[in-house]
């Protein structure tokens, strides 16, 4: 991919599943660069509308004629091999790339990228160390899903991007910082085992200027620079949201931020050593931290339906879902959990763990899974884990249907529905609420 001539010749490029952050991003910057950007979904999103309302022309469904003139393919990693632009591509040598072809190429525009990677807690922490550098007065741009707002302006000194190690695409990138926050076993439908985890992230880092480590338990095979940082008097405000807490170095930094948890304490732990590395001061820490917004679909509070908070979380591994529950049970006396599961080899490969986090949840509903690129073959489907998941004396209840699941929770009177996981859950609970 001849990166600079798309730009000079004002080529056009065509992002297949244009929808989502990541890629309707990649499309903008691409587009403000000078080429002529077009997309297609599968359905009409939030997505799509804002691009259309960027002059980017965007259509719902998979047609060949969509690619028919152009220069270059971008695909995101959810389109099967089979789609049918992708076939058309290929059969008239249209060249096709992968997204994070596409950041590795954005990437080279940045003096600084600083690239946050980990199983946990990569989108909180990356979300972090932007609104610090924005605090800091510097010129940032940041590439993070779940922040809307987020831009990738051509010119700025530092690029901030959330680094997914799915299909080790986060090797695509060699930043000036690279931040780890933790590493466990996931994404197991791509990756033998834990081990082979771990030698992508050696990998990652070995590419690295510098890098930057958070737990220490799980990334103390890796090799990063020591800055001593620590934290005490953690305080959290349920009634505000707000959690309050000193940072210790030298001195001791009162901060707070809109956040609860403690495991968002450690992101902003990580956060703050990663300001540090980069030479800002205390004042851009206590700014940024203040100034921080939680990204969308993190204990997110949309509303409320039948008298009780909606809360939307993207937890979809056991050990964010059990995290999760563990902080909820401070907000909320009594309440209802209802779980998408994200794919259906995690379910299967984790499901040890998955019976072991849903074993605190007072009351537990698991709504059909998101399928996501995978098929029933590949492990155990939404229907299966609840039964299992009873087997194991866990109670709770399935729905594969909306409506069926608003008339079965208006039934309680309870403080609030948290809808847990990373599918298509988030858009059915706004319309739910609607």
């Amino acid at each position: 991919m001849d990166y600079e001539k798309i730009f000079s010749r004002q080529e056009r490029v065509h992002f297949i599943g244009v929808g989502g952050i990541s890629m309707r991003q990649l499309a903008l910057y691409c587009r403000d660069r000078g080429a002529r950007v077009s997309g297609s979904d599968c359905a009409e999103c939030d997505g799509i509308r804002f691009l259309r309302e960027q002059s980017i022309d965007c259509q719902v469904g998979h047609q060949p004629k969509l690619v028919c003139d152009a220069d270059l393919v971008v695909a995101s990693s959810a389109i099967a091999k089979d789609n049918p632009e992708i076939q058309y591509a290929k059969l008239h040598g249209i060249e096709i790339v992968d997204r994070a072809s596409v950041l590795r190429m954005v990437c080279q525009d940045f003096e600084k990228v600083i690239a946050v990677a980990g199983s946990h807690g990569k989108t909180t922490t990356a979300t972090m160390i932007y609104s610090i550098l924005r605090a800091a007065g510097v010129k940032v741009s940041a590439h993070i899903g779940g922040v809307t707002d987020a831009n990738i302006c051509y010119g700025d000194e530092y690029l901030v991007v959330e680094a997914c190690e799915y299909k080790r695409s986060f090797l695509s990138i060699k930043p000036y910082l690279a931040v780890i926050t933790n590493i466990e076993s996931d994404h197991l439908d791509y990756y033998k085992d834990l081990a082979d985890i771990k030698q992508a992230f050696l990998q990652f880092t070995s590419q690295s200027q510098r890098v930057l480590l958070g737990d220490e338990k799980t990334t103390s095979f890796l090799h990063g620079e020591d800055i001593p940082m620590t934290v005490q008097d953690v305080s959290f405000d349920t009634n505000e949201y707000k959690t309050s807490f000193c940072l210790i170095d030298d001195e001791c930094t009162p901060l707070y931020m809109s956040a609860l948890g403690r495991y968002n304490v450690d992101n902003a732990l990580i956060a703050c050593r990663a300001a540090k590395a980069l030479g800002l001061n205390k004042q851009a820490m206590v700014n940024g931290l203040a100034s921080f917004v939680m990204p969308r679909r993190r204990m997110e509070k949309l509303g409320q339906f039948n008298g009780a908070d909606v809360i939307l979380d993207y937890a979809h591994h056991p050990t964010q879902i059990a995290s999760f529950n563990e902080q909820i049970e401070k907000v909320y006396h009594d309440y209802i959990m209802i779980f998408q599961p994200h794919t259906f080899s995690r379910t299967k490969t984790l499901l040890p763990d998955f019976i072991k986090a849903f074993k605190g949840v007072p009351r537990l509903i698991i709504y059909k899974e998101y399928s996501a690129r995978e098929n029933i073959s590949q492990g155990i489907s939404a229907k299966q884990l609840k039964d299992i998941l009873c087997q194991n004396k866990i109670k709770c209840t399935y729905f594969d249907n909306l409506n069926k699941l608003k008339n079965h929770l208006q039934k309680y009177d309870v403080d609030a529905y948290l809808f847990v996981g990373a599918g298509d859950l988030g858009e059915k609970v706004v319309d739910l609420l609607k």
